[in-house]
């Protein structure tokens, strides 16, 4: 009992460290990113160099947290996943695909969302262009990030001195925590980020290749933010499809988005009973 204690708060506090610090780090690349923007004139160039410093400085965080504890070498950890990429990544892709479509086109077709623009009425192919090569940096370079700060950092750590049920416990916390910090939550939200993260851990454990997790996630944020406008952690950005909602319900998920709306709570509830079955408790 004490040893499990002990090991638990030796485990809160080396995660508490690499937060604070990536928080911290986040913190000052804001205060960068303000100045940068103010000096631009060029909305989406200054966005992209936002999320270039942002991404950047989480993986400077956790390579140095790493390097530091001598947990792993993340560099050559991401080469040797990425030069060994299962084949369930098409799968996975795939699905990312059709729930990011159909979703919001079910909350389209029973009226809990409007079509308000169709991008090409209101710019030029020049002004499209931009934006999607944008969109693919911003998806890409937070699902990056963030997989590696919550999802293969949280496992590396809490795997040495807890078991497994500890690494979805602490990982869920801190997950829901920093976007609670960053852009509110609701109660729909924190049951999509709780599955989110269950799923996401998932695949992780299973495959121990986190590309198996970033790539996905960076195909449905894509056309879920790009292709429909759809609010993701509260924020709207101009894509394809202009989908807005009328009012804010739990159903087309409000002032929280995509990740409030209870249409992918049943989606991610889906997908989580699967993988959680499929990987770990199907006999073989």
């Amino acid at each position: 009992m004490k040893k499990n204690i002990k090991n638990i708060f030796f485990t809160v506090l080396e995660l508490a460290i690499l937060y604070v610090s990536s928080i911290i780090i986040l913190i000052i690349t804001t205060f960068i990113d303000n100045i940068i923007n103010s000096s631009m004139s060029d909305a989406t160039a200054s966005f992209a160099i936002t999320k270039i410093i942002n991404a950047s400085a989480i993986l400077l965080v956790v390579f140095v947290f790493f390097k530091v504890k001598r947990h792993i070498n993340l560099i050559k950890a991401l080469k040797d996943q990425f030069f060994n990429i299962n084949k369930k990544l098409i799968t996975f892709v795939i699905i990312s695909v059709l729930a990011a479509i159909i979703i919001p086109l079910m909350l389209y077709l029973l009226g809990y969302m409007q079509m308000s623009w169709l991008i090409w009425n209101k710019l030029y192919l020049e002004d499209i262009i931009p934006i999607m090569i944008v969109g693919f940096l911003d998806c890409f370079l937070e699902a990056f990030s963030e997989e590696i700060l919550y999802r293969l950092a949280a496992y590396e750590i809490i795997k040495r001195k807890l078991s497994r049920k500890w690494i979805y416990i602490f990982s869920t916390l801190i997950y829901i925590l920093i976007y609670w910090v960053g852009s509110g939550i609701s109660l729909v939200t924190i049951i999509n980020l709780i599955l989110l993260n269950i799923t996401m851990m998932n695949i992780y454990i299973k495959f121990n290749n986190i590309w198996l997790s970033i790539i996905p996630r960076a195909v449905f944020e894509y056309i879920i933010s790009y292709g429909f406008s759809m609010k993701r952690y509260g924020a709207q950005i101009p894509g394809i499809i202009g989908f807005t909602s009328g009012s804010n319900s739990f159903i087309n998920g409000g002032q929280y988005g995509f990740y409030g709306s209870v249409f992918t709570t049943i989606f991610f509830i889906i997908i989580t009973a699967i993988t959680t079955y499929e990987f770990f408790y199907k006999k073989n």
